[in-house]
């Protein structure tokens, strides 16, 4: 197998729980429901630019910006760079920091804060619950220019989000009927599924044979990455052992992982050949084995209907 060392950008997986903050629930997904301004029926759309497999939009904070935002399943509840944070005079609760999850090995802090004023395509979020992190100085030098901040489950959680990975485009509405007739010819649909207490999009992935539960993460850089306390009980350890190190940038700082390929792979009737895949260390809870990142889904559009719980996957057609 010939080895490519890849030096890949991994900002899914923050999990950025508010483990110091005293009113956090034992349930993630219900924890990120506070307040958010109703929206309008129609669809928002905007183009995203797609630096190092990253999904990034423009917003707008209290008519200042742009600003650059990742859209992230992998978060809760949203995050804005602790520096914009101070800069635009939101409130920052410097009594119940917390540690953020991920990778890396670094203690980060982060500060429960409220986002208001955002405008994302057009459309206006009063208010969005998020945390303030110092995630300017670590990731932005990854991506090579200034992020400043992600729109996680917090933004997600009341609409149906249309990630289109063919033209570089984000549309999302408060609900699936404006993309129903996309999802009736999709070529696969399936139920939008959480682990407990987490809000992590997951879907079960064959390999030879094997099938294991992976969490679907738009923060996610790689393509297909199994977990390393995984390997052998999926049956890899010889396939991954001539595998080039590597390293991926995380909430936490830096992790190593192992880069290589996998000949096929499955989610339900899609078939994937010659993937680009990953040993790296887990994160998370036990009920999943790896991830899947943005790589996957080159020539797909995936329509994450929070609203009615599903997903649809959409082949482009070439």
């Amino acid at each position: 197998m010939q080895k490519v060392q890849r030096h890949w950008l991994l900002l899914g997986m923050l999990g950025l729980l508010l483990t110091a903050v005293a009113a956090c629930s034992n349930d993630a997904r219900s924890e990120s429901g506070a307040a958010i301004n109703a929206v309008t029926q129609s669809v928002s759309e905007t183009p995203f630019r797609f630096i190092k497999n990253q999904v990034l939009v423009e917003v707008m904070i209290n008519d200042e910006g742009p600003f650059t935002f990742l859209v992230d399943t992998g978060v809760t509840p949203s995050v804005i760079d602790i520096d914009l944070a101070r800069q635009l005079d939101f409130p920052i609760d410097d009594e119940n920091a917390g540690l953020a999850a991920g990778a890396g090995s670094n203690d980060v802090q982060i500060f429960p804060t409220t986002m208001t004023g955002l405008v994302v395509a057009g459309e206006t979020l009063e208010e969005l619950p998020a945390v303030a992190a110092p995630i300017t100085a670590g990731l932005s030098s990854k991506i090579g220019e200034p992020l400043h901040g992600i729109l996680g489950y917090a933004f997600l959680r009341s609409r149906a989000v249309r990630f289109d990975y063919v033209d570089h485009r984000l549309s999302f509405a408060p609900s699936a009927s404006s993309f129903e007739q996309e999802i009736s010819d999709a070529d696969f649909v399936m139920p939008l599924r959480f682990g407990e207490g987490d809000i992590m999009p997951i879907a079960d992935v064959t390999i030879a044979g094997e099938t294991f539960v992976a969490s679907i993460d738009t923060g996610s850089s790689l393509g297909l990455e199994v977990f390393a306390d995984a390997v052998d009980r999926l049956g890899l350890a010889e396939t991954v052992s001539g595998w080039e190190r590597g390293q991926i940038t995380g909430a936490r700082g830096a992790a190593e992982i192992f880069n290589g390929s996998l000949q096929q792979a499955t989610i339900g009737p899609l078939v994937f050949h010659d993937i680009s895949a990953s040993v790296g260390p887990r994160r998370g809870g036990d009920y999943r084995d790896g991830n899947i990142g943005n790589e996957m889904w080159d020539g797909y559009v995936v329509i994450f209907d929070y609203v009615d719980e599903r997903v649809a996957f959409i082949k482009s057609v070439e």
